[in-house]
């Protein structure tokens, strides 16, 4: 078995936990996948997500074959699955999962990401390393659906930079909500993407279907809020 390295968020400073309550970060936040159980037709993906805090929950876990969705779980504080895949070329997994913080059903007090990486190779799988061109042709493979999309729905994202949902928290969480909702996808559609304008008063969501659908949303900040155009 071929185990990745773990991401690790760890907060500065002790921290005092109350029972029925939970501090204002969240401490340590994992993602973990690797890839085993490997037969002449088939191996096995394994994932899994850990949030420690009171009352913090890994809600989203996804698993991206390349860039396209395959496999995702909701769940709290730890959520763990399993994807099954034929024999091929060599591809990059990566997994996703995000981690939030709330006091009951209170809002979201904090918000983090984690991420890790594999790639499976059929000529010897037990020997798979990720390097840094195989990095870029998955960051190569983001941003040429962005720029289908941008072609399709004819937005300019020349001024744009991509961000992930943890920028979009850290800038306002009123927003978060907002793109949080439009972020969701289904099997086989192509990982969202986040651009945010360099004025810091602009954001675009490109989503990406399984048929190749394209489709934007546009947030724009007007008199200090965000409103979707």
């Amino acid at each position: 078995m071929i185990k990745r390295s773990v991401f690790a968020i760890a907060g500065l400073g002790s921290l005092l936990l109350f029972a029925n309550s939970a501090s204002a970060d969240i401490t340590s936040a994992t993602s973990s996948v690797d890839i085993s159980s490997s037969t002449t037709s088939s191996y096995k993906v394994k994932f899994s997500a850990k949030t420690l805090n009171n009352n913090a929950n890994a809600k989203v876990y996804t698993l991206y074959k390349g860039v396209v969705l395959v496999d995702e779980v909701e769940d709290r504080v730890r959520t763990s699955g399993a994807y099954t895949s034929s024999h091929e070329p060599k591809i990059r997994y990566k997994v996703e999962s995000e981690h939030t913080e709330s006091l009951g059903a209170g809002p979201i007090s904090d918000f983090k990401m984690s991420s890790d990486t594999a790639v499976y190779n059929p000529i010897d799988w037990t020997l798979v390393k990720e390097d840094p061109h195989e990095a870029k042709e998955y960051e190569n493979l983001l941003v040429q659906s962005a720029n289908e999309i941008a072609d399709d729905t004819g937005i300019d994202l020349s001024e744009y930079t991509v961000v992930d949902k943890e920028v979009v928290f850290n800038l306002d969480k009123d927003l978060f909500k907002e793109v949080n909702a439009v972020t969701k996808i289904s099997i086989g559609d192509i990982r969202p993407q986040i651009y945010l304008h360099e004025s810091r008063e602009s954001l675009y969501v490109l989503k990406q279907s399984a048929d190749g659908e394209s489709t934007v949303t546009e947030f724009v900040l007007e008199n200090d809020k965000w409103e979707k155009q």
